[in-house]
């Protein structure tokens, strides 16, 4: 039989695949119709957002994405190859949202800049941590320490001034220059932290040279009644005690006001190392806030509030009365000052109490797009109370011997246009004004300073690509006033930079994404940076600012490739930074002795500096079973001035997590029941100047955990209860993270038992 002019049979086994996103949130869109309109059929995106049409033909196909309240698009595909893959964003539609109720502002889109985020379960699992510490559960963000509790988030080997806290929309506004001043910030307001390790200045302003640590209230309800949890954590070392709670609600459809009130409470006491008690390092914390919002078709309004109070005990071994005892404490293997368990809290100690109101308002405008005001205002009150010589005097704790207070006013304006061929836009300008007054002994002068910003940004998405562009100009004006001669002297300080940013991503396949980050980014010096002279009583040490200290310029480079199936996920983090006039802390080698005591020394300095490293992390489904979780995190800095090693850098870290979760039982199995078993590992830090501080890097240690869990079902309730042991095997070892490792060791042994309960009303 001859097939010579035979017809061709045309190909039919080819696929459209790919995900729906919700362009407001960039969030998979659940439920989406997806039309092929030539053959009248077509599907619906599941729960993660994904569909796929199959048993398509060669040629050009029209397919219609549709979802009531948002724009239908249509997408044109010419078939030639086995499967096509395409990323869809579905926009609201102004013109059906007269019937449509939107309920609360959207987060802002960070999906195209390299982001980590930490919620659900694992978020669960840091409850009654600090926020630096819960933090810490991400890749390539570790913890720098004073003492056991006082720790700062770390992004990419830095810290301090080079991460900017965004809390509730603002930017945290504290004394956070201090190395010992942790962030005023209660992690139980928020259902998700996240972390912007790209150069992602132009959203929000200097300061933003290591990353963006965001801190967002959870979404107000949606449901008529009365919602809420209750945490509670106990912590055996220090025999910590937290108890958090949230109530909120939503009153109806003809009053759509929702509201919400929370209130956290910390008590702990002193720490144990495995060998011995640290005195005086307990804490007391107080916290609430409570949440109004207001919403209609076309408005809505948001308004948030909330205290921190926060009472920390020093290391009293870290306050040394001569040069020769100063000396023989650091060289010492255990403190001299030995401690019993107590939950007294005795001088040196630190008092903050930190105050916060937002209100957000927005507007669509239909024809143009949304126009929105945030409004800010913060107070810091913090006050250190030193170790002083009469032992009379040191019963008293109405008496702080250094105070500042801090205040911080903000605007912030911005005006999102509607999506214009693929763009989709916006531009704002931002100002914050802050004074801050000193009491007592002097540390940094009292200052004024009035911030000006403002920027634009363009994004365009075109199927499995996107690419956002901005660019912003700040300016800043600092006044000084410093006291001499009985006169008060007034020196300005004026600093400005243009900054731009370009992020890119794209989707190689359905579950594969690549991210490329490249941006400049900047820092202005602080004043203690510039004019700090004298004791630092919290950090134990003399701190010396540089009034010649110019402004930090860093040119930042960050790529990375995200995998997420339905049993893997995982992240590879690439990063360059280089850093022009890196600001430092450099030690003095020098002891000195003041009438508070011994202190060693330091002085801020100034280098050009290069950070680099990876960080990773994958979280892999062995089998129904068996979990296992991993990361790892490198990081390298090199001082170029003096072509040597930058200190204070944090040494690679890697650690592991095997978690079982049995199948075998209904019971168990019903009740998500797990056990598990982990392991971290911190090298030497052996990149570090020669002859730079006060003595030597401590060695490698290796800690052992375990873990289990459960959520027991009651009826419709389900609690939330688990069981960790940390330093499983009570190891001794100091980090070279921690500023104390002068003069102590770790925490030791730590068992922490959690338990999360619902609240619910309905009516």
């Amino acid at each position: 039989m001859s097939f010579l002019g035979a017809t061709a049979q045309p190909i039919c086994h080819l696929k459209i695949k790919g995900i729906v996103l919700d362009g407001e949130t960039n969030q998979p869109f659940e439920g989406v119709s997806v039309f092929l309109k030539e053959f009248n059929v077509g599907t619906v995106s599941d729960a993660k957002g994904r569909f796929e049409l199959s048993k398509l033909c060669e040629g050009e196909h029209e397919v219609v994405y549709s979802f009531l309240g948002y724009k239908t698009y249509v997408a044109k595909y010419k078939l030639t190859e086995e499967t096509v893959y395409d990323r869809v964003l579905l926009h609201t539609d102004t013109c059906v949202l007269e019937s449509v109720t939107i309920y609360g502002i959207k987060a802002e889109n960070q999906a195209t800049y390299t982001t980590a985020v930490l919620d659900g379960k694992s978020l669960e699992k840091t409850r009654g941590l600090s926020l630096a510490d819960a933090l810490k559960e991400l890749p390539g963000v570790e913890v720098y320490r004073t003492g056991t509790s006082i720790a700062k988030p770390v992004i990419h080997g830095m810290y301090g001034n080079r991460v900017l806290m965004l809390n509730a929309g603002l930017r945290q506004e504290g004394q956070q220059w201090g190395n010992e001043h942790a962030p005023e910030i209660d992690p139980f307001v928020s259902d998700k932290l996240a972390v912007i390790k790209g150069a992602s200045v132009v959203r929000y302003g200097s300061d933003a040279i290591a990353g963006v640590v965001v801190v967002e209230p959870r979404k107000m309800p949606l449901e008529r009644g009365v919602f809420g949890e209750m945490n509670l954590v106990g912590m055996g070392n220090n025999r910590q005690g937290t108890a958090s709670a949230i109530l909120e609600g939503k009153l109806g459809e003809k009053i759509p006001l929702q509201w919400r009130f929370q209130g956290t409470y910390k008590k702990a006491g002193n720490a144990k190392t495995p060998q011995y008690y640290l005195a005086n390092t307990g804490f007391e914390e107080k916290n609430f806030s409570y949440s109004l919002a207001y919403n209609k078709k076309w408005f809505e309004s948001n308004l948030f509030y909330s205290q921190f109070n926060t009472t920390l005990g020093i290391f009293s071994g870290a306050h040394i009365g001569s040069l020769a005892d100063l000396q023989t404490a650091i060289n010492r293997t255990r403190p001299a000052v030995t401690s019993h368990f107590s939950y007294d809290i005795q001088r040196p100690f630190q008092h903050v109490e930190h105050e916060l109101v937002r209100l957000k308002l927005a507007a669509k405008i239909y024809a143009l797009g949304k126009v929105g005001l945030q409004l800010g205002r913060q107070f810091n009150d913090r006050s250190e109370f030193d170790l002083l010589r009469s032992s009379q005097a040191n019963l008293r704790k109405d008496n702080p011997q250094l105070q500042f207070k801090l205040t911080t006013h903000s605007v912030d304006a911005y005006f999102e246009h509607k999506p214009v061929a693929k763009l989709n836009g916006s531009f704002g300008v931002a100002y914050i004004r802050q004074s801050n007054v000193w009491q007592g002994r002097f540390l940094i002068p009292n200052f004024i300073s009035n911030a000006y910003g403002i920027f634009a940004t363009e994004k365009w998405v075109h199927r499995k690509f996107e690419a956002e562009l901005g660019i912003r100009y700040d300016q800043k004006n600092i006044d000084v006033y410093t006291n001499g001669n009985g006169l008060v002297q007034k020196t300005p300080h004026f600093f400005s930079q243009t900054v731009a940013t370009i992020a890119l991503a794209y989707m190689l396949r359905e579950n594969l994404t690549l991210r490329a980050d490249f941006g400049t980014t900047w820092r202005p010096p602080t004043v203690n940076e510039l004019y700090s002279k004298g004791l630092h009583h919290g950090a134990a040490a003399i701190e010396n600012g540089n009034p010649t200290i110019r402004p930090e310029k860093a040119y930042k480079a960050v790529v990375s490739l995200e995998n997420r199936g339905e049993k893997y996920k995982s992240s590879l983090v690439f990063y360059y930074n280089h850093i022009q006039d890196y600001i430092y802390l450099k030690p003095d080698l020098l002891l000195v002795q003041t009438t508070r005591g011994a202190f060693p020394s330091f002085t801020y300095s100034q280098i050009n500096a290069r950070f680099f490293g990876t960080d990773a992390m994958t979280d892999f489904q062995l089998t129904k079973a068996f979990q296992l979780i991993w990361k790892g995190a490198v990081v390298l800095a090199r001082n170029e001035t003096e072509n040597q090693y930058v200190p204070f850098v944090p040494p690679f870290r890697y650690s592991g997590t095997l978690r079982y979760s049995p199948h075998f039982n209904q019971f168990l199995k019903k009740h998500q029941a797990y056990v598990g078993v982990s392991c971290a590992r911190v090298e030497k830090q052996h990149r570090v100047p020669e002859n730079a501080d006060y003595m030597p890097p401590p060695p490698a240690y290796t800690l052992f955990g375990a873990e289990m869990g459960a959520d027991i079902v009651f009826g419709k309730y389900t609690v939330v209860c688990s069981l960790e042991i940390n330093n499983l095997f009570d190891v001794s070892y100091r980090d070279y993270m921690n500023r104390f490792r002068y003069f102590n060791d770790e925490m030791g042994r730590n068992v922490v038992f959690r338990m999360k309960m619902p609240l619910t009303f309905r009516y």
